[in-house]
C-alpha cells in the first residue's frame, strides 16, 4: 500500500521489493511474483536489479526450477560491489543449496572456490559461518576434504548459536550438524535451534525447517517425530507452491513408511516425488524417492527389485559425481545380491562402498560399510571382527535403525553356525528397537530369526502413530510434548477448537483419556 501511494520511482521500486519478499515469507507466491514484477518494470540502476535478481533467484531455489535458482544467483552474486564480499557469499551459499538438491558437484566445487576466496574479506560472523557450511556441504558431496570446514562452522555455532539467526533460513543453523552425523557434535545444538526456530520462523520458511528436523529425527530414534514433521512439511509445502521442499519431504516420508512397512504409501509417496524432481531438476529427491523403493522391495522380500532400484540410484550418482557416501545404497545393495545368491557380486559392492566410507571417515558410513563386509565374509572370524567394528562405530552415532540392523544380521550368522546362546542378546535387541522405532517388517524378521533360535519372542503393542491420522499425530506430538491448545493451534494454523476435536479422536483411538496419558505415550516413544 505504500508503494502504491509513492510517487517518486527509485522509493516506490524499492518498497514493492520489500513487499515482495514479505509476501513471498508469508507463503504467498503468486501475490510475491507478482510484485517482483512491477519492482522490476520501474527498477532503475544495476543494484536494485541484482536486488531483483537474488530475490527471484531465492524463490526459484524453493518454489521453481532450481537451474534457474543457481543462474539468478550466480549472476546477482557477479553484480555485487566487490566491497560487499558479506552479500556475495550469502548469494553464493544460497547457490550452493541449489547444486545439492541438483546433486550438481562440479557447480558446486566451483562456488565452494569462490566462497574460499572471499571469505577473509568477510566482516561479520554469521557471513563467515554460511560460507564455511557451504563449503563444507559442496566438497563433501563431490567426496573432498569438506567435513573440517563443517566442523569449524558447527563449533562457532556451538559456541554462538545466535550466530546465523535468519528466521527465514533456518536450515542454516543445523545443516553441519546433519552431514556430521555423530552422537555429540551439534546435537544439543540441534535440539536448541529447532525448538528456537520452529515458533519464530517466517511460514514460507517453514517447510525447510520442518524437512531439516525430519531428516534428522528419521536417522536418530525419533521416528514419531520424523513422521509428524515430514507430514507437516508436506502439507505446508502444498499450500505455498513450494515444489523443493514437497519433492524433498514426500521422497524422505517415503524412505521411512518404507522403513515401518507402509509400503502402498511409500510407492504413492515416492512417485509424486520423482515427477516433481523431473519437472524441477531436484535430483537429490528422485534418488531419494529411489532408495525408499529399493528399501520397500528389500523389506518386502523382493531382493531382484531392490537390486534394480539400488543400481539405478548408484547409476544416477555417478552421472552427477555425487560422491557423498552417506547417500550411496552400498550396504542395502550387498545385502540385496546375498538374497538375491549373488555373493561375489555383493562382496564387490561392499569392499567399494568400504572405500568410499574410510575416505570420508565418519562413524556412521563406517558403521554400515563394516555391517556389508560382515555380510559378504567368507570365514566366520572376519565375519565377527567386521560385525563387533560396526557396533563400537554405531555408538558414535544416534541412528538406532542402523544399529539394529546390524545386530539382526549379526545374530542371524551366529545363528547359522550354532551359535544360539551368543546370538540371542543381538536379536533380543534388534527386536526391541525395531519395535520401538515402529520398523515392522524388521520386527517380525528379528522375532523370526529369535525363535529359530529356541527363544520365544516378545512382542510389543501397535506403534501409537499407526492409529492416527497425519494431523491427530501432529497434534498428539505437540501436546503430549507440554504446548497449550492455543499454542498447537497457532502453530498448525488451525481453531482450537479443531485442535480439541482431533484431540478427542486421539485419546479414543489410543484408549486413554488425560493430557498426562498422552504425555507418557509420546514420552515413552522419545526417551525409550
Amino acid at each position: 500500500r505504500s508503494a502504491e501511494l509513492t510517487n517518486d520511482d527509485a522509493l516506490r521500486c524499492a518498497r514493492l521489493i520489500r513487499a515482495g519478499e514479505a509476501a513471498w515469507f508469508a507463503g504467498h507466491l503468486t501475490r510475491a511474483r507478482g510484485l517482483i514484477d512491477d519492482a522490476e518494470a520501474i527498477a532503475a540502476g544495476p543494484d536494485t536489479l541484482t536486488q531483483i535478481s537474488a530475490l527471484r533467484g531465492h524463490i526459484a531455489l524453493r518454489s521453481g526450477s532450481l537451474r534457474d535458482a543457481h543462474d539468478l544467483l550466480v549472476d546477482a552474486a557477479a553484480r555485487t560491489d566487490a566491497a560487499e564480499a558479506d552479500a556475495t557469499v550469502g548469494l553464493l551459499a544460497d547457490a550452493v543449496t541449489a547444486c545439492f538438491y541438483m546433486c550438481d558437484t562440479a557447480a558446486g566445487l566451483a562456488l565452494a572456490d569462490r566462497i574460499e576466496v572471499l571469505l577473509p574479506a568477510c566482516r561479520t560472523g554469521s557471513a563467515r559461518t554460511r560460507g564455511q557450511l557451504a563449503i563444507g556441504v559442496a566438497r563433501v558431496i563431490a567426496g573432498g576434504d569438506g567435513m573440517r570446514w563443517l566442523r569449524i562452522a558447527v563449533e562457532t555455532l556451538n559456541n554462538e548459536p545466535s550466530v546465523l539467526d535468519d528466521p527465514r533460513r533456518p536450515d542454516w543453523s543445523i545443516v553441519g550438524a546433519l552431514f556430521l552425523r555423530e552422537t555429540a557434535a551439534g546435537r544439543d545444538l540441534m535440539q536448541r535451534v529447532v525448538q528456537d526456530r520452529r515458533k519464530r520462523t517466517a511460514i514460507g520458511a517453514l517447510p525447510n525447517l520442518l524437512f531439516h528436523t525430519a531428516r534428522d529425527d528419521a536417522t536418530t530414534d525419533n521416528w514419531q517425530s520424523a513422521l509428524a514433521s515430514y507430514t507437516e512439511s508436506v502439507a505446508l509445502a502444498r499450500e505455498t507452491s513450494q515444489s523443493t521442499d514437497l519433492a524433498a519431504s514426500l521422497a524422505g516420508l517415503a524412505w521411512l513408511q518404507a522403513r515401518m512397512g507402509r509400503f502402498a504409501e511409500c510407492r504413492v509417496n515416492a512417485a509424486e516425488a520423482r515427477q516433481l524432481a523431473r519437472r524441477h531438476h531436484i535430483t537429490f529427491a528422485h534418488l531419494w524417492a529411489q532408495f525408499a523403493l529399493g528399501d520397500s522391495a528389500l523389506a518386502e522380500g523382493n531382493a531382484g527389485e531392490a537390486i534394480v532400484h539400488y543400481q539405478g540410484m548408484e547409476s544416477l550418482l555417478t552421472d552427477n559425481r555425487f560422491r557423498d557416501v552417506d547417500l550411496a545404497p552400498g550396504p542395502e545393495l550387498a545385502e540385496a545380491h546375498m538374497r538375491h545368491g549373488d555373493a561375489a557380486a555383493a562382496h564387490e559392492v561392499a569392499v567399494g562402498y568400504l572405500g568410499r566410507a574410510q575416505e570420508k571417515s565418519q562413524p556412521w558410513a563406517l558403521a554400515r560399510a563394516h555391517r556389508a563386509m560382515a555380510l559378504t565374509a567368507g570365514e566366520p572370524g572376519e565375519c565377527e571382527a567386521h560385525f563387533s567394528e560396526a557396533l563400537r562405530l554405531h555408538e558414535l552415532n544416534p541412528d538406532r535403525f542402523e544399529a539394529a540392523r546390524t545386530r539382526l544380521a549379526f545374530g542371524s550368522s551366529l545363528r547359522r553356525i550354532k551359535k544360539r546362546v551368543a546370538a540371542r542378546p543381538h536379536l533380543r535387541a534388534a527386536l526391541e528397537d525395531f519395535e520401538r522405532l515402529g520398523a515392522r517388517p524388521w520386527a517380525d524378521a528379528a522375532a523370526d530369526e529369535l525363535e529359530a533360535t529356541g527363544e520365544r519372542a516378545r512382542r510389543g503393542g501397535t506403534e501409537y502413530s499407526a492409529l492416527l491420522t497425519s494431523q491427530e499425530l501432529r497434534i498428539a506430538q505437540m501436546l503430549g510434548r507440554g504446548a497449550t491448545t492455543k499454542e498447537a493451534a497457532a502453530a498448525l494454523f488451525l481453531s482450537p477448537k479443531t485442535v480439541e476435536y482431533h484431540l478427542r479422536n486421539v485419546y479414543h483411538k489410543l484408549a486413554i483419556s488425560s493430557r498426562s496419558e498422552l504425555k507418557a505415550v509420546v514420552q515413552d516413544r522419545a526417551d525409550g
